[in-house]
């Protein structure tokens, strides 16, 4: 599937704002490019913008109520979210993320606004799971097809086992937008 050149910058330029880094996005038919500073593997720099990243994309976190800071690959969220289930959810999410050493979640339970992307095509879904199991470290690995039709998601490709399988189930359904699941993974013999 192609993403047009419009819907590509909007979904970086949100990301980096979500990410809190400085810099901007340019786009053009066929060249994307994206300034500012530029990041090292696994820094805490890295570990923070790949944290924020990936709680965008979730359907049971607000991204923008969450204040996230790291410190040797330790990681603090600090800031609201709307129940005690949402709260140990993040603190799951942000745990699998490569690079992260630990999680200290002093998310406070209180009122939350409404979350990221409660309504989005089709396009932004499939880019938004694609993204959220190449951050997943235990689901990177797994070779996976993401088509999204009016909300459905449908996973095609092969995990290890069925424990894999049903992992990136479960992270596809987290996804913001994502209003069901058809699973066509297979688990290999």
């Amino acid at each position: 599937m192609k993403i047009k050149g419009s819907l590509k910058t909007a979904i970086v330029a949100a990301t980096i704002v979500a990410m809190g880094i400085p810099g901007y996005a340019t786009d053009t038919d066929s060249h994307m490019e994206v300034k500012g500073e530029r990041l090292i593997e696994k820094s805490d720099t890295r570990v923070k913008m790949n944290v924020k990243t990936a709680l965008v994309f979730y359907r049971n976190v607000n991204a923008n109520e969450i204040e996230v800071y790291v410190k040797d690959g330790m990681v603090t969220l600090k800031g609201t979210t709307s129940s005690l289930s949402q709260k140990k959810h993040t603190t799951e999410y942000v745990k699998d993320i490569d690079g992260v050493k630990g999680v200290n979640n002093e998310l406070m339970v209180g009122k939350s606004k409404q979350t990221l992307g409660e309504k989005l095509d089709d396009a932004s879904i499939t880019a938004q799971v694609k993204t959220v199991l190449m951050l997943r470290h235990s689901a990177r690995a797994i070779k996976t097809t993401i088509v999204t039709n009016n909300g459905i998601v449908t996973v095609s490709g092969e995990a290890k086992n069925t424990t894999e399988r049903n992992l990136v189930i479960k992270i596809v359904e987290d996804v913001s937008g994502v209003r069901g699941v058809v699973n066509n993974l297979t688990t290999k013999k």
